[in-house]
């Protein structure tokens, strides 16, 4: 009998811990549902957002990049007949032909043309060192970006990088389980062979980058290849991208993508950020190492170190 008190007290802390995860549950707020991949939900909390750029608005990228394309396109006009003729001179002999040829050549000159990845590597190399130099000049110089808390970032490229951030996340969070999976039922065929490691290093000893000579390295760098060349072959080629992490197949990822979503696998519910999603593929800024002609095609599908 003096068992009973002591289930009766048990039965009733059972009973208040039940109620109270049943309230906080109901407490909580509700998670929204962005899109799903591979039949799971996915939400919006699961999108990472650096603390710094967690306030800017979602929307001031699209406002930029409105106010850009409308500044940039064929309807812009200036106007640059001079308020006094006779202080700028006889222009009766001006041929705007010379102007646009100078402009033409000026581009030539300035234009960045990459041809192999060892060239994509120089230009790399050199870029960060011309935006350390930049960098450090402005820190120097402008005294303007500097408040109470430091450097003050300016809010158009934050936009810009919050942008991008949140590319990545869409990307790591719908793409990345459907090539995963993807690249699980090519395992076999994607494992990178002694003989391609073995293939890859000999390629790479004649080169200064020490770091691409160890076999451990040529097994992470051969096995995304060659998931990104079953890419190219099985939906439709197409244009090949230089990364800082290899080749890739820029336009048959995409063609990927988009079967995937035919096939109800793939869904990004929120507009906003399926057009995220979907502008890495229109992004300026892969321009000059997108390729598509058969030298690049050449070194993306017949390697130094997949030749038989």
């Amino acid at each position: 009998m003096r068992s009973c008190p002591m289930r009766t007290l048990v039965l009733i802390l059972a009973f208040l811990t039940f109620n109270a995860a049943s309230f906080a549950e109901k407490m909580a707020p509700a998670r929204e549902a962005i899109g799903k991949v591979l039949g799971k939900t996915i939400f919006r909390d699961e999108i990472m957002i650096p603390e710094e750029y967690r306030n800017i608005d979602p929307g001031l990228f699209k406002k930029m990049q409105a106010t850009t394309e409308q500044e940039s396109g064929p309807d812009l006009e200036f106007d640059i007949e001079p308020e006094n003729s006779s202080e700028s001179g006889d222009l009766s002999d001006f041929d705007e032909t010379d102007f646009s040829e100078a402009d033409d050549e000026d581009d030539a000159e300035n234009e960045t043309v990459i041809n192999s990845p060892e060239e994509y590597e120089e230009f790399e190399k050199s870029f960060d060192k011309n935006q350390s130099e930049t960098n450090t000049d402005e820190d120097t110089g402008n005294e303007e970006d500097y408040g109470e808390e430091g450097y003050v970032e300016d809010p158009e490229e934050m936009t810009w990088e919050r942008e991008k951030i949140v590319q990545g996340e869409l990307m790591r969070l719908f793409a990345g389980p459907l090539f995963a999976e993807y690249a699980q039922g090519l395992a076999s065929e994607i494992e990178p062979t002694p003989e391609e490691i073995q293939a890859f290093v000999a390629d790479m000893s004649g080169k200064q980058n020490k770091i691409m000579q160890d076999e451990k390295v040529a097994r992470m760098i051969i096995k995304p290849w060659k998931l990104q060349i079953k890419l190219y072959e099985q939906y439709g080629g197409g244009r090949i991208l230089w990364q800082q992490a290899g080749f890739e197949a820029f336009d048959a990822m995409r063609q990927f993508l988009e079967e995937q979503k035919k096939l109800g696998r793939l869904e990004i519910t929120d507009p906003q950020l399926q057009e995220t999603f979907s502008n890495y593929w229109s992004e300026p800024g892969h321009a000059n190492f997108l390729k598509s002609d058969p030298e690049t095609a050449k070194q993306f599908l017949h390697p130094a170190w997949r030749r038989p």
